[in-house]
């Protein structure tokens, strides 16, 4: 009979982005493609892979650069320290009152 150490260390790394915010991308498509397997209803499966496939042609076609507040790192620390001053400075509105100027309220 073989023996072993007692201790036998086991080096495991640890994602801390994925530790900290959920599953990472290749998990995420595992549990999915998982739960997709467990599903045995075909029109299912298609309206699921449909969807997907919208979807995937969605983002491909959209058109990032025409996005809205798009900001350098530079441009946004500025925007951020103006909003900072006028904080301090008292100039702000209430959430009614922003609704209430965007008649939404």
């Amino acid at each position: 009979m073989k023996k072993y150490p007692d201790s036998e260390e086991q080096k495991q790394t640890v994602n801390e982005p994925a530790a900290a915010y959920g599953l990472d991308l290749n998990s995420l498509k595992v549990e999915t493609v998982q739960s997709v397997m467990q599903i045995e209803n075909p029109r299912i499966v298609q309206e699921i892979r449909d969807y997907a496939l919208r979807l995937m042609q969605e983002e491909e076609e959209y058109d990032y650069r025409n996005a809205p507040c798009q900001f350098t790192v530079e441009e946004l620390k500025e925007e951020l320290r103006k909003s900072r001053e006028d904080s301090k400075a008292g100039r702000v509105y209430t959430t009614d009152e922003v609704l209430a100027r965007r008649r939404l309220w």
